[in-house]
């Protein structure tokens, strides 16, 4: 018998063996003499006595330790230190079952799936600029990486590709000056680039006759001067009565009621000149009369050339008509201009042109006189002054274009 065996049937004999004792083979109780040691009444059971002879039916004393059964499982703590069972609680050496991994599809987001990895499982990621899909809320200004460039609009400040300094100065800047664009701008010249600067204008000076002026666009004739000077159809590009006065410039020759050449219309007076300084001994008046004149100044000139001379007025109404001033003048002044340098009769004066009233040499602007006059043969001009009226107050500074 196995060891683990006999210790088990002993503990249950002795087990037994108590109970029997105390409760008895019939149930009589079996009392025990307390008298001296040795003595002993005989039992009144009479069952045969254990025979205790053989040495290995010895039953161990009740006081020691039970080896415990080797059943296999790991004993518990009893407080007494960890029991060591030589056999690990987990077998290390066999697989654990983690569950399925996450797989794209499962309906479940979770490891490392994302919107990006896995739209079907985390659902669609939200519209960001560099998604490489260009978004409602997104555009060109916005994200060109994702909706591209936006298309070139002029004022924007950037010269694309599809503009030019003609389609948009404003990105492109202004363009360089080209001969032909209709704008005579930059370095162009009349000469360069009579394309947009128009002809050069001709010598105008050197035309003699209101037509021939005419019919050449870069010049006029001014009545007021006889002559052919430069200018547009808003006036002389020179100074001249024309300029002066705004009056008397003819720019195609319908309008060319003079067609004066040079002409000498200073009649030289016959004899001995008049005295028309001398002190008047009746009361003459106006242009006709031979007294009461005075010298005024000389002027030399260029035979055939026109001269203006005058003593303007200063008064608001002369400025209407004399917007520019020869001289000045107070009262009632006349004029009269002699060919050379001796005094002359009214009728050997110095004729005058055509001028901007009937009467230039009395009542030009206002009360003061400013007459044209062709420069005489002898280079040379003479003026004298006269009140209108004999012994009449005046003033007449002369002055001449």
């Amino acid at each position: 018998m196995h060891s683990s065996s006999r210790w088990l049937t002993a503990g249950v004999l002795i087990s037994l063996s108590l109970g029997c004792s105390a409760r008895g083979g019939g149930g009589t109780t079996t009392s025990f003499d307390s008298g001296a040691e040795g003595d002993s009444a005989a039992p009144i059971d009479s069952a045969a006595p254990i025979d205790s002879a053989t040495p290995s039916d010895t039953l161990p004393p009740l006081d020691q330790p039970v080896a415990p059964l080797d059943n296999g499982v790991a004993p518990t703590d009893t407080g007494k230190g960890p029991v060591d069972v030589g056999v690990p609680p987990t077998d290390l050496g066999q697989p654990v079952d983690v569950g399925t991994p996450p797989t794209c599809g499962d309906a479940r987001c979770n490891g490392a799936e994302n919107c990006m990895t896995c739209p079907g499982d985390c659902g669609a990621c939200s519209p960001s600029c560099g998604d490489r899909t260009c978004a409602s809320s997104e555009n060109c200004t916005t994200c060109p990486t994702d909706c591209g460039a936006c298309p070139a609009v002029c004022g924007d400040g950037t010269c694309a590709s599809t503009e030019n300094c003609t389609s948009c100065s404003r990105d492109c800047g202004a363009c360089a000056p080209v001969c032909g664009d209709g704008t005579c701008n930059g370095a162009e010249t009349c000469s360069t680039c009579p394309a947009d600067c128009m002809a050069c204008p001709a010598n105008c000076a050197a035309i003699g006759s209101c037509g021939a002026c005419t019919s050449n666009p870069a010049c006029g004739w001014c009545t007021l001067d006889g002559a052919c000077q430069r200018g547009t159809a808003s006036g002389p590009s020179v100074t001249s009565a024309c300029s002066v006065f705004g009056l008397g410039w003819v720019r195609n020759a319908t309008s060319c009621t003079v067609d004066s050449g040079v002409v000498d219309t200073g009649t030289p007076d016959t004899g001995a000149p008049p005295n028309i300084t001398a002190t008047c001994t009746s009361a003459p008046s106006g242009l006709t009369a031979e007294c009461g004149w005075r010298y005024g100044t000389s002027y030399t000139c260029t035979p055939g050339t026109t001269v203006t001379i005058g003593c303007t007025g200063t008064t608001a109404a002369d400025a209407a008509v004399c917007s520019s001033r020869l001289g000045s003048c107070s009262g009632d002044p006349m004029i009269r201009t002699c060919a050379g340098s001796n005094a002359c009769s009214y009728a050997g004066r110095l004729a005058h042109l055509a001028g901007i009233t009937s009467s230039p040499e009395d009542d030009t602007c206002g009360t003061c006189p400013l007459a044209l006059y062709t420069c005489p043969r002898a280079g040379q001009i003479t003026v004298y002054v006269r009140s209108y009226n004999t012994n009449g107050v005046f003033t007449c500074t002369l002055g001449r274009l």
